[in-house]
């Protein structure tokens, strides 16, 4: 199976990545660039810095998938 990234999500994603590797900004700063951004302001919702964060350390938006790995909690 293959993963199909979501065309406004994945708009998203990859300025905030972008945005990231070119300020060096942490979690709250990002958040705060996305709230402002009007493509982040499409769809429909305030971002929060949880969830960017946890956006940054996804293997899924960094690009590595690990296969078989479970959590317990």
């Amino acid at each position: 199976r293959m993963l199909e990234p979501d065309p406004l999500q994945s708009l998203v994603i990859r300025k905030l990545f972008a945005k990231a590797a070119e300020t060096a900004w942490g979690a709250s700063r990002l958040t705060q660039f996305l709230n402002a951004d009007p493509d982040g302001i499409a769809t429909g919702r305030r971002f929060n810095w949880a969830t960017v964060n946890l956006w940054l350390s996804n293997p899924v938006y960094i690009g590595t998938y690990v296969w078989n790995k479970e959590g317990t909690d």
